[in-house]
């Protein structure tokens, strides 16, 4: 993987922090290897693979040349020193590099040293990039210059001491436009291309390693790993820094070993140096039993037959529409990358393959007003292209049976409007009447385009009524189990995951027909091309489908935004007056929030003493898992933390889980619990859990969440749980039939669309931040939001500035209806 960081204004302590453990004293195991020069640069200096001597770098991070006289107009103090571009080995590789023989472990790092100079070659010869004045209407113009120095520096452990085989690159902040005329960088591309850049290291990484030592090479998600390394030795060389029981103690909680893990993440201490003899002969201490060399690593080895980059080529096609109907070349450059470090391939044919693949009529080329040149694969473009075509079509027909009793299906047997006796029956405002009303006399396809809390569920109740009482069969669905359970419950919709139905309906284990209506709910997170394929049934079928959703709301994982398409080709039926909040002025900064206003929306919040904002993270969270304590104690099923970043909800389950313990809320001796993701929780009486794939055989679904009444271990030492769901319902399971179990105190933003809850709080990450991620975490709760945040370097009122210009970023579309063809003649 590559990290990128700026490291802002040239100053000693900074450059000190690379050169400082950098020693040539290395070779006698004392210290990391030095420093070396790289780049074009570097050779018009006469530096290129020559050792990085402290005062010259500091010469150049201060953006002057080898004579200390200035090559920009900044030069100094102020001047900006660059980047730390971080290539980091996966864990199997940094293993196999602290465990092997000197032999092997210089071979590793020969292979690692290649793939990063590999990188560093492709970011010079394609992303450097100075400004040099602007064009007729004031545009920047961009000029690359392919030539950039670098410094590298290789580190062999973690903060924990840990085997990290990973290199520090310092890109300086300049670069050679003409003979005597030197600029500051221009990097946009490079942060754009990120991810590009850490796949072919990766995939380069993956060919020198094979190339060199004969190793295999594993799929490991995104990554690639060795299975000449176990996976429980990488997982013994994971440990976490522990961190000291007084700042728990400060922050008002116990010293469990679980949240010195935590705190540790957000106490980052200048990192411990130990000399590599030390470390390695730690490490071989740690695995005793395990030990590599030439001859154990060509005995496990299996030499199997080489496949083509064609061997992914399908996966390749699916992968780039996967979640955006349109991509960039950067895109193709990952992907092909990607798959072809698994069949270390390397990078340069995995680039070469990604040209062909581009000029072939598998893809097609277009132009995006935001983007520019992108392209989309021709099977994508023609399901699209067909999909809206039928779909905007089907939406003017009315081809709905007539009840067999009556000439208006929605007149009951003595004649009265079915309709206007729902309205009155459940009590409909006249909004939510008029919508009802649309929908029921609208076409085939029709289109609900509600804000959060304005009663869609409740309108649901009453088409479900309305079109039973005409025989119809109403089948709900919706993108998860949470959600499905929730239309179920407040609409007496029988409902299921929009999955789970296409299973149903690939396999004819249910089926449509003209009369049946389907109500797809949190229809604008689902991608076209599930979407379509719901379509296609519906339309064999004659059936008429229903898509409830928000453009507001989140967008889909998946490619294709259909739903806000289709708002632009159907004409939907809107709800608009927000009920959920109770007071006024939170419905109000709900609107806000989805009008840009979003700067004042904080600052309301801050007025009101609802926007908590810390110096240090992790105080932060301890004070947001505090306040969030209070309301649980009282309302248990009421109280919701969510947060923007998977890791972070992992932390506030950790804060919550010792918060209760200290509380004696959870009870009993712990019972381990291993989970679907191979984690171990530990389990008490009172612990709150969250059920994360659907099963019929206990009736929860995904999202379900429930609190453990009873615990035990069986004879061979699995863990048997006894739990009520929030519903009242009770039962118990084992840990051999269902492991999907997490933590159920906090929740991702995406899992908590379509829920309702009293109190909602909510940790904001800049980061992972965007208009739409708030405006759904903001809308959660009937009662006031109170919002978190921690920022080290900013007062309370500069990240609030930061944050709302990051909160009011929209994810940006990419879809082929706002993109142009290319021909070229």
């Amino acid at each position: 993987m590559i990290s990128i960081t700026r490291l802002g204004k040239a100053q000693e302590a900074k450059i000190k922090y690379y050169t400082e453990l950098a020693s040539i004293k290395y070779y006698n195991s004392e210290f990391e290897p030095q420093g070396i020069w790289h780049g074009q640069v570097a050779n018009q200096f006469s530096l290129k693979d020559k050792p990085v001597e402290h005062d010259l770098l500091m010469q150049f991070a201060s953006g002057f040349n080898k004579q200390n006289k200035a090559l920009v107009g900044n030069a100094g103090e102020e001047h900006q020193i660059g980047f730390d571009l971080t290539f980091s080995a996966p864990k199997s590789v940094s293993v196999l590099f602290g465990l092997a023989d000197k032999q092997v472990r210089e071979q590793v790092q020969q292979c690692h040293l290649n793939a990063v100079k590999m990188a560093l070659s492709y970011i010079e010869d394609n992303l450097i990039e100075v400004r040099a004045g602007t064009n007729d209407y004031g545009e920047r113009l961009k000029i690359k210059t392919n030539n950039a120095l670098f410094a590298i520096f290789e580190h062999g452990s973690s903060r924990s001491l840990d085997p990290q085989l990973h290199s520090h690159c310092i890109l300086l902040n300049f670069s050679k436009l003409k003979p005597q005329e030197w600029l500051c960088l221009e990097t946009k591309h490079l942060f754009k291309y990120q991810k590009a850049i850490g796949a072919m290291y990766r995939n380069e990484l993956a060919h020198q390693l094979k190339a060199e030592l004969n190793l295999d090479i594993e799929p490991d998600e995104e990554f690639f790993k060795l299975p000449l390394v176990p996976d429980d030795v990488c997982q013994k060389f994971s440990k976490r820094t522990e961190q000291i029981n007084e700042e728990l103690a400060r922050l008002g909680f116990s010293s469990s070993t679980k949240l010195k893990e935590l705190v540790a993440l957000f106490t980052r201490s200048k990192k411990v140096h130990k000399p590599r003899s030390t470390l390695y002969s730690l490490w071989r201490e740690q695995e005793k039993d395990l030990a590599f060399d030439i001859e154990s690593i060509n005995k496990a080895n299996s030499n199997s037959k080489p496949k083509s980059i064609d061997y992914y080529f399908e996966e390749i096609l699916d992968d780039l529409v996967y979640h955006h109907s349109v991509f960039e070349y950067k895109d193709v450059i990952e992907v092909v990358n990607k798959h072809a470090q698994w069949l270390g391939k390397g990078a340069k044919a995995a680039n070469d393959y990604a040209e062909r693949l581009i000029e072939t009529d598998v893809l097609k080329e277009l132009y995006h007003p935001k983007i520019g040149r992108c392209f989309t694969t021709s099977k994508q473009f023609e399901l699209e292209k067909k999909f809206y075509k039928e779909a905007v079509e089907y939406s003017k027909l009315k081809a709905q049976p007539k009840s067999s009793s009556e000439k208006n299906q929605f007149l009951d047997s003595d004649g009265n409007n079915l309709i206007e006796s729902e309205i009155k029956l459940l009590g409909l405002n006249p909004e939510q009447a008029l919508a009802l009303k649309g929908i029921c006399n609208s076409g085939d396809l029709s289109l609900l385009n509600g804000k959060p809390g304005t009663g869609k569920s409740f309108l649901m109740k009453a088409l479900n009524n309305i079109y039973q009482k005409n025989e119809f069969k109403v089948v709900g669905c919706s993108t998860a189990g949470k959600a499905a359970q929730e239309l179920e419950e407040s609409s007496d919709i029988k409902s299921q995951t929009i999955d789970s139905l296409l299973y149903e309906l690939e396999f004819e284990r249910t089926e449509f027909n003209e009369k049946t209506l389907v109500v797809l709910d949190e229809a604008g997170m689902v991608g076209v091309r599930k979407l379509a394929l719901l379509f296609k049934y519906i339309k064999a079928a004659n059936a008429k489908i229903l898509l409830v959703g928000d453009y507001s709301q989140l967008p889909p994982i998946e490619a294709g935004n259909a739903f806000y398409r289709l708002l632009n080709e159907v004409k939907p039926f809107e709800l608009n007056k927000i009920q959920r909040q109770k007071s006024e002025i939170d419905r109000a900064n709900i609107n806000k929030i989805d009008n840009g206003h979003i700067k004042e929306v904080f600052e309301d919040l801050d007025k009101r003493g609802l926007f908590n904002f810390n110096q240090d993270h992790i105080e932060a969270k301890f004070s947001m898992v505090n306040d969030w304590f209070e309301t649980f104690q009282d309302e248990t099923t009421e109280s919701l933390m969510l947060a923007s970043k998977k890791a972070d909800v992992q932390h506030l389950n950790v804060l919550a889980r010792e918060k209760l313990k200290q509380n004696n809320i959870i009870k009993g001796i712990p019972v381990l619990f291993t989970n679907h993701n191979d984690e171990k929780l530990k389990l008490g009486i009172g612990e709150r859990i969250m059920f994360r794939s659907n099963s019929k055989k206990l009736q929860v679904k995904n999202g379900t969440t429930a609190t453990i009444t009873a615990l035990k271990k069986t004879r061979v030492g699995k863990a048997t749980v006894s739990v009520r769901l929030d519903s009242g319902k009770e039962f118990e399971f084992n840990e051999s039939d269902y492991d999907a179990v997490e933590y159920g105190y906090a929740s991702t933003v995406h899992k908590s669309q379509g829920m309702t809850v009293n109190h909602a709080y909510v940790y904001l990450n800049q980061q992972f931040l965007n208009k739409e991620l708030h405006y759904v975490q903001m809308s959660r709760s009937r009662l006031a939001t109170k919002v978190y945040c921690a920022h080290s370097l900013l007062e309370k009122t500069q990240y609030i500035e930061e944050l709302s210009l990051q909160a009011n970023q929209n994810t940006q579309s990419r879809e082929i209806c706002d993109a142009n063809e290319v021909t070229y003649e």
